[in-house]
């Protein structure tokens, strides 16, 4: 003869002794739906934080590039014009993507870690560069 488990009661699953399991079964996921997605916005805010950075990098490489080439640089020099320009556009990158690192971060029912990542990055960057035209407006 054959034993049988005791039938599901409407309580939830049980085991054979009419105990409920000591372990969710699996594939049950955390709360009620599963990991709560991550958010869009957060992961555009880092996407930016992370450009941004490359783009202050790169443009300060290329700066010191022309600074060792040249020793002197003068302000009306179309690399140090195009310089400018990088470190502004690398700002505005910098600046949308602390916005949208608010945003995600203020989300609800979304995972924040790449928001709050993306918009600590950016937050540095965009003070970074302010402190940097500080100075230079101060010298001239």
């Amino acid at each position: 003869m054959t034993q049988y488990p005791p039938p599901q009661q409407p309580g939830g699953p049980m085991n054979y002794y009419g105990q409920p399991p000591a372990y969710p079964p699996p594939g049950a996921g955390y709360g009620y739906g599963g990991p709560m997605p991550q958010s869009g916005v957060g992961i555009a805010s880092f996407i930016l934080g992370i450009l941004a950075a490359l783009g202050v990098v790169i443009t300060f490489v290329i700066m010191s590039s022309l600074i060792t080439r040249h020793r002197t640089v003068s302000r009306e020099d179309s690399e140090v014009m195009a310089a400018g320009c990088g470190i502004l556009a690398s700002g505005g990158l910098a600046l949308v993507g602390a916005i949208l690192g608010l945003v995600g971060v203020n989300q609800k029912d979304r995972r924040r870690g790449l928001a709050v990542a993306g918009l600590i990055i950016n937050l540095i960057i965009v003070l970074g560069i302010g402190i940097l035209m500080m100075i230079g407006l101060s010298r001239s």
